[in-house]
């Protein structure tokens, strides 16, 4: 494939209308090679422009070996290691047909029904789905019951279990609050009559969303040291593989995705917490990302746990690109990556599975022949190397400045025509390196991450953020609308309508009990957001009261539930709420 319709073709996809109608090519012979790779520097790449100095004139690898191995042939350059045969002159044909690796065989599509995206619940519920729930309804439960055992001071009625309806409130609280942009805001000033949300106190009171916030587990805590001792990540482990699956199995992405870290911001205690200062939040938990061009659209992650064993690891860029990438072998799609991924043998391992790699390299990378390390160099100068699967170019964006770029896509030494005379490969790297930033951008704008000590909660806002982003590019591509196009408010008011419809159910339940619904507060609030409180007389017609047995007299402690057991009235903290409130002094069993 000629790097000029390769640029065409990516801007094409960002664009949202390009269609594929080549064909396949006989796959190009891979000569595997070795290559060294320095994992211990973390880097954020930036685009390459005119502007930019990607000079690493400091390091002393990448100084010029004027020493270094030549030959007689003036067309031949050698790697600094002399093991890579490199040539001035592109090997491949003027003109010819696309590359097999080039071919895409699947069409950028979501894979679920349309039924299933009508609406913005069920786009989430596709991401946030029964096994979801179930998880986190079954663990927070026990870390509930924990509590209630241990402290039996608190008010029974915010120690109860949570049913799923409950937890889906919950959740679209969380959602509520992040379209709020709120997270730094006082939690009692929104749940305020005088200058609070309406739609907050009238879906639970603060007291018991908090419950919610400090009970939420995700793992059976009597078995979280031992797996715990083999896996970092086991307190939040399967809430988080699932979640990556189903993001992998409901959308196809396009031909061209990019590779590169996100970091979720923490500063609690974490075992495997890092501090990357290029980054908006310096610290917290790394999480590698692979994310579609264009959409920009999660398609698979994994998260960083640190140095696993005694020593540490040789060459994760390569792990982690092989590791992301395995779910799209044999796809033909482009991997774009920063110099903290590239290499040669990477490059070579990704043609076998059909895949091609783009992306800046480090300049102490050995397979680089010392010629295209020039330190004097004059402004817009290209050189290139070619092998019969691989490009380098050196482009310098500033005098005597150069970065260097390594591709498996591209065969040719084709130049923009305009002032700076970039390389085509220059164009396409800056056209599809940043979806990872992207992304990261878009989660933080509407984010629903509340204050935390606890680094698996940290995780699980970071899930339900992705959750919420990759449904609404799944919505957006069902109704075949472009998403680089779609306006900005469009995104707060499918995040807003998806929040009300989880939150909605939960609000009726609570309109039709009279006990709560009557509440001055409650009632004025379901009443601000078009919500019939139950009607009076259903309120006349309750339960009569009684004075609580086990509060003292003084008190007047006024109740309408009775024991079962021995039919005395017993309130909330004098009783136990099982089928019906159970005194304290009678057996549960």
């Amino acid at each position: 494939m000629s790097a000029q319709k390769a640029s065409q073709c990516i801007q094409k996809w960002v664009a949202g209308d390009y269609t594929d109608d080549t064909s396949d090519d006989e796959h190009n012979e891979i000569n595997d090679s070795a290559s060294s790779e320095d994992d211990n520097v973390e880097k954020e790449e930036p685009a390459i422009d005119d502007d930019s100095d990607l000079s690493h004139s400091s390091d002393p690898e990448s100084e010029v070996d004027d020493s270094a191995q030549t030959t007689a042939d003036d067309d031949v350059l050698f790697s600094k290691d002399g093991s890579i045969r490199w040539r001035k002159k592109p090997l491949a044909a003027p003109q010819g047909r696309r590359a097999a690796p080039n071919v895409v065989h699947k069409a950028q599509s979501v894979l679920t029904p349309k039924e299933d995206v009508s609406d913005p619940r069920r786009c989430m519920e596709w991401f946030l789905d029964k096994s979801f729930f179930d998880i986190l309804q079954k663990h927070t439960n026990e870390e509930v019951s924990r509590r209630r055992q241990s402290d039996h001071n608190v008010h029974s009625y915010y120690q109860q279990d949570f049913d799923v309806n409950e937890l889906q409130a919950c959740i679209g609280l969380l959602i509520l609050t992040g379209v709020m942009r709120s997270a730094g805001e006082s939690m009692e000033m929104m749940w305020s009559e005088g200058y609070g949300r309406p739609i907050l106190r009238a879906t639970m009171p603060l007291k018991r969303f908090l419950v919610f916030l400090s009970c939420a587990r995700f793992d059976d805590k009597t078995t979280r040291k031992e797996r715990r001792s083999v896996d970092k990540l086991a307190p939040i482990r399967q809430l988080m593989d699932n979640f990556v699956d189903k993001c992998s199995k409901t959308y196809n992405t396009s031909p061209y995705v990019c590779v590169d870290e996100t970091l979720v911001g923490f500063r609690g205690k974490c075992p495997f917490r890092v501090y990357i200062p290029s980054k908006p939040d310096k610290y917290g938990i790394k999480v590698w990302s692979l994310c579609d061009s264009g959409t920009n659209y999660l398609f698979t992650c994994q998260v960083y746990v640190g140095k696993q064993g005694d020593s540490p690891e040789v060459n994760q860029g390569a792990r982690v690109v092989k590791d992301l990438t395995g779910k799209l072998h044999g796809s033909g799609q482009n991997i774009t990556t920063d110099n903290f991924f590239t290499s040669y043998a990477l490059g070579q391992y990704l043609l076998t599975k059909n895949i091609t790699l783009l992306g800046t390299m480090r300049k102490n990378r050995r397979e680089l022949p010392s010629q295209l390390l020039q330190k004097k160099r004059p402004m817009h100068e290209s050189l290139f190397a070619f092998t019969p699967d691989t490009t380098l170019v050196s482009y310098a964006p500033k005098k005597n400045r150069s970065v260097v770029l390594l591709s498996t896509m591209h065969d040719k030494p084709d130049v923009d025509d305009g002032e700076a005379k970039k390389p085509n490969m220059v164009l396409d790297y800056n056209a599809t390196k940043g979806s990872v930033d992207a992304f990261d951008q878009n989660v933080g704008q509407y984010t629903c991450a509340k204050k935390t000590r606890r680094w698996p909660m940290r995780l699980f806002f970071f899930i339900l953020d992705a959750a919420c982003y990759n449904a609404f590019v799944v919505s957006t591509i069902a109704t075949d609308q472009n998403t680089s196009s779609t306006p900005s408010h469009r995104r707060r008011l499918f995040l807003t309508e998806g929040a009300d419809m989880l939150i909605r159910p939960f609000i009726d339940m609570r309109s039709s009990i009279p006990s709560i619904s009557h509440q001055p507060s409650v009632a004025r609030a379901m009443l601000s957001i078009g919500v019939q409180p139950n009607d009076e007389d259903t309120v006349n017609a309750a339960k009569p009261r009684g004075r609580c047995q086990s509060c003292p007299r003084k008190k007047e402690q006024k109740v309408v539930h009775r024991c079962p057991k021995c039919s005395r009235f017993v309130c909330g903290k004098h009783g136990v709420k099982t089928t019906s409130y159970t005194c304290v002094k009678c057996p549960l069993t």
